[in-house]
Order: structure tokens, then C-alpha cells, then sequence
């Protein structure tokens, strides 16, 4: 939706409400309050901006590896989220403020809007380790970090756990305040092994997180909407402010399902897109798009109450996965990947053809879950899209990693590639509209990864994970150190320029 265009009619459109319903209900379908509050909250990840000076820097030390997962820009803040295999005592003059870790640990990063680090923060589970997953906007001006452990959080204070760790694998969530202060913590997992790999905010307070899970019911004390009916179920939680669950379901068959990001509405539902290798019928429901017998994009969206509306495969019996998703102007944009295909889809061709055996995956859905365009990112290597950010003015971009593509839509890249693999982003103008730029970002090592949050101006700030200087932007405030990949973090112009 357009910033600063928004009509109550164009509100009420969106969330399925004519413009005589009774908005004020909140019966999972339409509230207005949920509408008035979720699009100023939808902008609240991105930061207010006095400048818009370029600059690159490096979350770093010299013995191993950084990684930068993820990024939120708030107020004048933005957090980095990485991931340090052995934790560092000091960064750039300062020391954790909480505990330093002996393991694989978390890492939350704050930097002011010209790239200054202000502090950083450990959350680590000695003697085992946390993987970095995402990290999302809370509505006081904090962050939800949202990792995965392999046992339980050790080295904050255990006054502010919410949930205890269980078994084998669960994942956790921390809530940090504007300062990078932990508030609370809680761990989500059964006996089994339970990956929660995306998380949103909900436009009245809370928080969904998605993921799979193998266990037969990995919150034994939360209602269940639908129950798991296989081995690896897709799964999807609602969590209220304070981080405790108030709702889990489950979508799946007989074979491997997984959400891998999670989108919310302004009615209090959700999206959730991932991939399943196998057909099934849910809630009673069948699929809105059948599943092509490999392993299929999944999409599907929830109610408020965590009841399944409707799901959609995309796929042509080789092998499609989603990695994010975004609403713009109305249409679901999901990124993903793809072995190459498909070539076509419901009688719809490629907006961008497909360049090798394994390249990125745009589509574009209504909100029935019907594909109306999508495309592929690929030359003859290895290229991903792992993100997808919906932007001011009702463009989308596309971020991901790439080593060969030469052209897309016939428009060559701004900067070209450094000649390994690197950060790849492709704007379009909006959905159905056409490519506006795209652009390599690398060094003469490799890139990988790589998600980005907006300023108020427009500028990008891109992370992910470096082995070396990025070719092109300035000097880094901090230099890599070259202790193996480290978290890079960089700040472009709004037109893909340094």
C-alpha cells in the first residue's frame, strides 16, 4: 500500500471488509483497529534519517567466523543480527553487555545510521550453541530475536525466562529494548526436534514465528488448531507481547513441510510460505494450486484465531522452495529458489527465464492464492534469493546471491560482479511492473546471504556474510579481519548506488 495514499475504502479492500461490515468486530476477519494500527507499524522497521551518506563496515575478529543473518533499522537504530562461532571478548571499543559465551552464540549489533557500533550482546547456551534465524520490529521500538539452540540459554539472567528448554532442539526468542537490553527470553520445543526459522510482528502486539517441527506436539500446553498429522510438520505459533504462546498449528502430510517466513495481516492473520515434498489436503481443504509431485513452493494463510484459510503449491516436479515473503500494493511477493524451472506455470511463462540448475524464484500471488507472474534470478552457477522487502511506493526488492547472471529483463547489472559469488538485489517498480535496477555487491572472495531493512529516506542498509572488502563502497568503518567469513553491513543509496 502507498505510503501517505491510503484510503479507509483501500483499508477495508485489503482485509476483505465491504464498506458498510461493522469493522469494529474482531472476529478474525476485519478490525479496524487492527487496519489503523498495522500500517504505521508496517513502516516501523524502518528508520528515521537525517543523512544519507554510504558506508560499509564488519561485525569481525580475526580467529573465526561472523555471519550477518538479518537486519531491522528502528528510529535511529539498526540491529544487526549475527552469529559468532567463537565469541570476542571486545568490538570496536566495547565489550558484550551480557556474558561473553565460550560456543557458537547469538549476536545483536547495534549501529547508529552512519554505521557507528553503540553495543552488542551474546546469547549463547554453553556447553551447546545458538543459530542465528531473524529478527523483527517489537511495537515499544525493541526487537524480537528469534534463534534455534540445541540446549538452553545460559548466560542471561534466569528471572526473565518466559519457557525452559526441553529436548534435543528447540528454538528461543529474546526481547531486547531500544538499548539492546534482553527483557525476557523463552525457549519453544517438544521432545522432538523443532525449528523456528521466521518471525513477524502482529499489528495488535505479539509475535508470529513459523518454522517445522517433528515432535508430536511441541507445546503440549497450547492449544492446538490443527493437529500434526505427520512426521515433519509445517508449524506456526502466536505468541502475545510477553512472549508466551496463545495459539500453534500445524500443516502437512505424510512427507517434509516447513514455513520459512511468516508475513502478518492487518486483519491479525498471517501468511506463511515455505515448501512440502508431498501432496495433502488440510483443515478439510484442498490445495488452491495442485502440488506438481517434487518438492513445491507451499503459501498458505491463517485467521487470527490460527485457523487455515487456504494453501497453495507452486512447483514442476523438480525442486522449488520459499525463503520470504512480503505484501505490495495488494499481491503477495514471495522469493525462493528453484533447479531451474518452471518453464511455465497455470498457462503463465517466466517474466525472467530460467539461467541454470539452481537459480532464485520470484512469485507473485492474489489473495486468493492464485499465481498471477512470476520469474526466475539465474545465470549458468549457483544464484539464491533468500529475502524479499516490500518498499515505499509500492516497489519490491529481491535480495539474494549470485555468480553468472548477465542480464534480466534485458537491463545489465549497476556495479557487475566482482567475479565470485556475491550479494545480489533486484528492484522492481511493483507487482506485474518492470525491473527499475539491479546490481551485483562483492569482493574478489565470496558473498552469501544477505537481507535488508529501509531508512526513511530510502536507502538500503544490506547484511550478510563477506570474506572481504566490497568492491565500490567506501572505506569500511571497521575492516574485515580475516579470522574466515565475517557479518558484513552496508549502506546504499535508494537507487542501488554507493
Amino acid at each position: 500500500m502507498r505510503r501517505n495514499t491510503i484510503t479507509l475504502a483501500a483499508l477495508l479492500s485489503f482485509a476483505g471488509c465491504a464498506p458498510d461490515d461493522n469493522c469494529l468486530r474482531r472476529d478474525g476477519n476485519c478490525s479496524l483497529l487492527a487496519l489503523l494500527t498495522y500500517y504505521p507499524w508496517q513502516a516501523s522497521c524502518t528508520a528515521a534519517d537525517p543523512s544519507s551518506q554510504s558506508w560499509s563496515t564488519s561485525f569481525t575478529d580475526a580467529v573465526d567466523s561472523e555471519f550477518g543473518f538479518d537486519v531491522c533499522a528502528r528510529g535511529g537504530t539498526i540491529f544487526l543480527l549475527s552469529q559468532a562461532n567463537v565469541p570476542f571478548a571486545s568490538y570496536s571499543g566495547l565489550n558484550s553487555t551480557t556474558p561473553q559465551p565460550a560456543g557458537q552464540s547469538m549476536a545483536a549489533v547495534r549501529y547508529n545510521l552512519q554505521g557507528q557500533a553503540l553495543s552488542f550482546a551474546y546469547i549463547g547456551a554453553d556447553p551447546n550453541t545458538v543459530s542465528a534465524a531473524q529478527i523483527a520490529p517489537a511495537l515499544d521500538g525493541g526487537v524480537l530475536l528469534l534463534g534455534i539452540v540445541d540446549g538452553a540459554i545460559s548466560n542471561l539472567n534466569m528471572n526473565i525466562q518466559r519457557r525452559a528448554y526441553v529436548a534435543s532442539v528447540d528454538s528461543a526468542t529474546v526481547k531486547m529494548d531500544a538499548n539492546g537490553v534482553p527483557q525476557w527470553f523463552s525457549h519453544y520445543g517438544g521432545a522432538g526436534n523443532d525449528f523456528l526459522r521466521g518471525v513477524a510482528p502482529a499489528p495488535l502486539g505479539g509475535y508470529f514465528l513459523a518454522g517445522d517441527s517433528n515432535s508430536s506436539n511441541a507445546l503440549s500446553d497450547v492449544a492446538v488448531r490443527l493437529p500434526p498429522t505427520g512426521e515433519q510438520q509445517a508449524w506456526l505459533v502466536r505468541l502475545d507481547a510477553a512472549g508466551n504462546p496463545i495459539w500453534q498449528t500445524y500443516v502437512g502430510g505424510a512427507g517434509a513441510d516447513s514455513f520459512s517466513s511468516v508475513q502478518a495481516l492487518p486483519d491479525g492473520g498471517a501468511l506463511a510460505v515455505g515448501g512440502t515434498n508431498i501432496s495433502f489436503t488440510a483443515g478439510g481443504l484442498n490445495p488452491l494450486q495442485a502440488h506438481s509431485g517434487g518438492n513445491d513452493l507451499m503459501l498458505a494463510r491463517f485467521n487470527a484465531h490460527g485457523d487455515l484459510m487456504w494453501f497453495s503449491f507452486f512447483g514442476d516436479g523438480g525442486n522449488q522452495f520459499g525463503s520470504g515473503l512480503a505484501v505490495v500494493d495488494q499481491t503477495i511477493v514471495v522469493s525462493g529458489n528453484t533447479a531451474g524451472g518452471p518453464a511455465s506455470f497455470n498457462g503463465l511463462s517466466p517474466y525472467t527465464p530460467a539461467g541454470g540448475a539452481s537459480d532464485g524464484l520470484y512469485v507473485e500471488f492474489d489473495f486468493s492464492g492464485n499465481t498471477t507472474r512470476y520469474g526466475i534470478v539465474g545465470g549458468a552457477g549457483n544464484e539464491q534469493l533468500n529475502s524479499v522487502l516490500a518498499l515505499a511506493g509500492g516497489g519490491y526488492l529481491l535480495v539474494g546471491d549470485s555468480t553468472t547472471i548477465g542480464s534480466l529483463a534485458g537491463k545489465s547489472p549497476l556495479l557487475i560482479n566482482s567475479g565470485s559469488n556475491d550479494f545480489v538485489l533486484v528492484r522492481f517498480a511493483g507487482p506485474g511492473a518492470g525491473i527499475d535496477w539491479w546490481s551485483f555487491y562483492g569482493s574478489a572472495a565470496a558473498e552469501n546471504g544477505g537481507r535488508v531493512a529501509a531508512t526513511a529516506s530510502g536507502d538500503l542498509i544490506l547484511a550478510g556474510n563477506s570474506v572481504g572488502v566490497i568492491s565500490g563502497a567506501p572505506t569500511p568503518i571497521i575492516a574485515p579481519l580475516g579470522g574466515g567469513d565475517d557479518a558484513a553491513l552496508f549502506r546504499l543509496r535508494s537507487n542501488g548506488q554507493f
